[in-house]
C-alpha cells in the first residue's frame, strides 16, 4: 500500500533554486516548502489585509496557502 509520501534523497543529491533573489540548495524529491524551511525561511507570503507574514498552513498542499509561481506556473509548495 502506497502512503503517497515521497522520501527525498541524500545531502549529496542537491538541486539548487532561486528565492527571493537568494539562491538555496534543496534535496532532489524534497518539497519547496520543505527546502525553504530548512533554509530558515518561514514567512513565505504577506497577508494583503494587514501586511504581515504568512507562513504555511496545511502544508499537504490542499489550502493553497503555499502556492508558489515555478517558471510561470502556479504549484503547490
Amino acid at each position: 500500500m502506497s502512503t503517497g509520501l515521497r522520501i527525498a534523497g541524500s545531502r549529496d543529491d542537491t538541486v539548487k533554486f532561486r528565492y527571493d533573489d537568494l539562491e538555496l540548495e534543496a534535496v532532489m524529491g524534497e518539497t519547496v516548502a520543505a527546502a525553504l524551511l530548512a533554509a530558515g525561511k518561514r514567512g513565505f507570503a504577506v497577508n494583503p489585509a494587514d501586511g504581515s507574514p504568512r507562513g504555511l498552513f496545511c502544508a499537504s498542499g490542499l489550502c493553497q496557502e503555499c502556492a508558489v509561481v515555478i517558471e510561470g506556473r502556479i504549484r503547490e509548495a
